[in-house]
């Protein structure tokens, strides 16, 4: 029993390694602009990407409540893989891309995306809490970041350096890598109670829905740091998006800013281990206190400064990282079995809803303004929604889900 313990976990780290080599991570925007496209045709792109994210993340979750997680894993991984060898293939089977083309291209790396999120958290607590060892989520899932985190920090670093020789070769590294994961995933060997099927085969999609938004509603404080986490993370995002056009502008040449972004995400893998420590915290607590850090890093982000801008990013990524973990846990500790999946991405759709709104806002002011004014907008707004949710009765009041 522990073998096989041993094995799945192990494969699971392997996955995660290899799905996290994103090697186009730090020249998304670049590549775009070498195909030829505008910014205004680039900033569409993210907010299909964002779109299609989330109006396929509740159906995505949805299918792996009912079926196979480690399928729908290896399904999510092989259309991304798809994605990537044609993102490959374009600027050499066309002399002009076609913007519509390339559009449909990232938004099955999205659907491909959608598959995955959520559904490796879940699959991962279920396979501990078969074994009655879920108080080792935290720190299994921490270990996971890790990996991760090292991987795309170092294919984004290599992804720069490739990208300035043969800009379109970082696709097929990550088409191979894809692939891969999607072949491995399939060897994960885990049990589940014979009680949790039942649950599961006897909900209809109506009733599972209907279930999720009861615990949504009954639990208001799963539902705040939901909100909390989806905020945290779209502006992470959104600067890593916009970011190498930043640091373009105040001096860095591409294979610097690739370099810088792989650095950033390497510093993460701090946050990732200090994570498993969160857990002696309150709720109300991590509440506040990474509210705070999050507006302070938003201000040094914006300054322009460069030794300012760096260290701001790198803080804002070791944030989140750090908190990743602890909310994870949060959720999945806390929500029925049956609907594990489709909570989680109810919160991940979230992020696709908030890119939607801020995206264009923060095209918007880079165009009419600069990057750092873009920046900050978009941190004070969040903050203030942060400080509403920390001031709300419930969060004063409860400390646990």
């Amino acid at each position: 029993m522990e073998n096989k313990k041993n094995k799945s976990i192990f494969i699971f780290y392997v996955y995660n390694f290899l799905i996290n080599a994103r090697f186009s991570r730090g020249v998304l925007l670049l590549y775009c602009l070498k195909l030829g496209l505008s910014l205004a045709e680039f900033g569409t792109i993210q907010s299909a990407y964002f779109l299609v994210k989330m109006l396929a993340e509740i159906p995505t979750g949805i299918l792996a409540d009912r079926f196979s997680k480690k399928k729908i894993l290896g399904l999510g991984a092989l259309i991304s893989s798809v994605s990537s060898f044609f993102l490959f293939l374009a600027p050499n089977f066309f002399v002009s891309p076609n913007f519509y083309v390339i559009l449909f291209l990232f938004s099955l790396d999205s659907l491909g995306g959608a598959l995955n999120s959520g559904t490796d958290q879940a699959m991962l607590f279920e396979y501990l809490k078969t074994k009655k060892t879920e108080d080792k989520f935290i720190k299994i899932l921490g270990n996971t970041q890790i990996i991760g985190l090292i991987v795309l920090a170092l294919s984004t670093a290599v992804g720069g350096k490739i990208f300035s020789f043969s800009f379109s070769t970082v696709f097929l590294l990550q088409f191979i890598f894809y692939l891969l994961a999607a072949i491995n995933i399939l060897f994960f060997k885990r049990s589940t109670d014979v009680s949790v099927k039942s649950e599961k085969s006897s909900n209809t999609i109506i009733t599972q829905i209907r279930i999720s938004i009861s615990e949504l509603q009954t639990k208001r404080m799963l539902a705040i740091i939901i909100v909390f986490l989806t905020l945290f993370e779209f502006y992470v995002n959104s600067l890593v998006t916009f970011i190498s056009g930043s640091l373009f502008a105040i001096g860095f040449n591409e294979t610097a800013i690739a370099v810088i972004i792989g650095s950033v995400t390497l510093v993460g893998v701090v946050g990732s281990y200090l994570s498993r420590y969160l857990k002696h915290i309150s709720i109300q607590q991590f509440l506040i206190i990474f509210s705070l850090l999050f507006i302070a890093t938003s201000v040094l982000i914006a300054t322009n400064n460069k030794v300012m801008v760096l260290l701001g990013f790198t803080v804002i990524n070791l944030l989140l990282d750090a908190a990743y973990p602890y909310i994870s846990d949060m959720i999945n500790k806390s929500v029925k079995e049956s609907v594990r999946t489709t909570i989680l991405s109810f919160s991940n759709s979230l992020i696709g809803v908030v890119s939607l709104i801020f995206y264009p806002l923060i095209g918007w002011l880079i165009d009419k303004f600069d990057y750092s004014l873009s920046f900050l907008s978009t941190g004070i707004i969040i903050f203030a929604i942060m400080l509403a949710l920390i001031c709300s009765d419930k969060v004063l009041k409860q400390e646990k889900v």
